[in-house]
């Protein structure tokens, strides 16, 4: 195991005002890991005026679900976050991602097949810019942690917000991987 090449992988999160595959997005949060922790973190606010400016989705069911009193200090966070417009989130988040030499990028990893991935992929097709992941690089979280239920996730920050769910996620896949042996 020391000796396979130490790949450089990313967990990345998202907050949204809807849960179509083209929602408002309201935050990017992102941490780039490798099998021994955690090497650079990335985090945005996105103005969801912007966003809708670009025909994004949002839904009031999504909204009133952030209104909810158990998602308070997560709400206060998101609207006390700087906002910048969705192209240059997207933008800054790419050229974030390019930072890494493909060849020692692994996977990118989000909580769910079919919700950051797709979400994010959604926003970059709105702008008109290149969603600089690969298909084949989109791995899901979720279903490894399912698939290890014996290894004990610890919250890492603020539930709910973009980062600390990214790092949360991260050290989480990290310690599935040593306990059980997998390599990352």
């Amino acid at each position: 195991m020391a000796d396979a090449p130490l790949r450089v992988h990313i967990m990345h999160d998202i907050e949204t005002f809807s849960t179509q595959n083209d929602p408002v997005i309201t935050a990017i949060g992102a941490v780039k890991f490798t099998r021994e922790g955690v090497v650079d973190r990335f985090e945005i606010g996105i103005d969801p005026a912007d966003c809708q400016r670009y025909g994004l989705h949002m839904d009031a069911n999504t909204v009133m679900w952030w209104m909810d009193e158990k998602r308070a200090e997560a709400r206060k966070y998101l609207l006390e976050m700087g906002r910048i417009d969705l192209f240059a989130a997207l933008d800054g988040y790419a050229m974030w991602i390019a930072q890494t030499p493909k060849d020692d990028l692994g996977a990118v990893w989000a909580n769910g097949a079919t919700f950051d991935h797709v979400k994010l992929r959604s926003a970059y097709d709105a702008v008109k810019l290149e969603y600089p992941i690969s298909y084949k690089m989109e791995w899901c979280y979720r279903t490894v942690a399912a698939l290890y239920p014996d290894v004990e996730f610890q919250r890492q920050g603020l539930h709910h917000g973009a980062l600390d769910d990214a790092l949360s996620q991260a050290f989480h896949l990290t310690e599935i991987a040593k306990t059980h042996g997998i390599l990352l």
